[in-house]
């Protein structure tokens, strides 16, 4: 089994832009199945980015690998958990969250099964600059291995 270069740069990013794709997930489990996400590379391709929303809001929170652990501007964050970040998140995106009550069940199974085939630190990419073939799924950038692919999200 190889183990994981933990030391790196390109580690910690990975890391920082996982715990957000794993607070969704912390996040869905406390009830808020209505948030969503639309995730991918900035047009350097330098820079993974991840906006959250949800179908009722017009509220998007913004998250960039630039960003590094000062996820969305917070001060002090760098070694919360995924579930910290969470009731961090409900706290700062009031209006964001009470529009995520709606059940997303599809949505929802999608995510944790996305979560699941891309651990333990995938990102998945739905979006860049050039072009992708996504006729064979959403592609998912690996640490440290090759990219997969997962599923297209169910309409959410």
């Amino acid at each position: 089994m190889k183990l994981m270069n933990t030391g790196s740069e390109a580690y910690r990013t990975f890391r920082a832009a996982r715990n957000v794709l794993e607070m969704i997930g912390e996040l869905h489990q406390m009830g808020y199945e209505g948030l969503i996400i639309y995730a991918g590379l900035s047009p350097s391709g330098l820079h993974w980015r991840v906006e959250i929303s949800a179908a009722q809001s017009t509220e998007v929170a913004l998250y960039s690998t630039a960003d590094g652990t000062k996820y969305f501007g917070w001060s002090e964050v760098e070694n919360n958990m995924p579930q910290e970040l969470a009731h961090k998140f409900r706290e700062h995106f009031r209006v964001l969250i009470d529009k995520a009550h709606l059940s997303a069940s599809k949505y929802v199974v999608w995510y944790a099964e996305m979560l699941r085939q891309s651990a333990p630190l995938g990102l998945i990419e739905q979006y860049c600059d050039w072009e992708v073939d996504y006729s064979e799924g959403v592609p998912v950038r690996m640490f440290e291995s090759a990219p997969i692919r997962v599923p297209q999200p169910p309409n959410a």
